[in-house]
């Protein structure tokens, strides 16, 4: 599979619907993210949320009692992330 191909493919387009966008808009469309990533995009957002107030509070001195167990769910919510995204790594058919 060419380059364009694979970006036609990514953003769900023919490839002459692609070279059309690209010649008219002088830019490619963005790629269409599959629900599994958009999930994760927000998955890893909240997660990133957390880390920040978690951040903010520890800078400022505080050091919340529950902050152990909130950090093992962060944890384990990643490795779930991790796990997914790999597995999902090892069925694309570019591989």
């Amino acid at each position: 599979m060419n380059q364009l191909e694979t970006a036609s493919e990514a953003c769900a387009q023919t490839v002459g619907q692609l070279v059309r966008v690209k010649v008219f808009k002088g830019k490619f469309p963005q790629p269409v993210l599959p629900k599994t990533d958009q999930r994760m995009v927000i998955e890893l957002n909240k997660i990133g949320v957390n880390l920040n107030q978690v951040t903010k509070a520890l800078n400022a001195g505080l050091w919340p009692k529950d902050i152990l167990p909130l950090l093992s769910k962060l944890l384990w919510v990643l490795e779930r992330i991790l796990d997914e995204l790999l597995t999902h790594d090892r069925k694309s058919k570019d591989r």
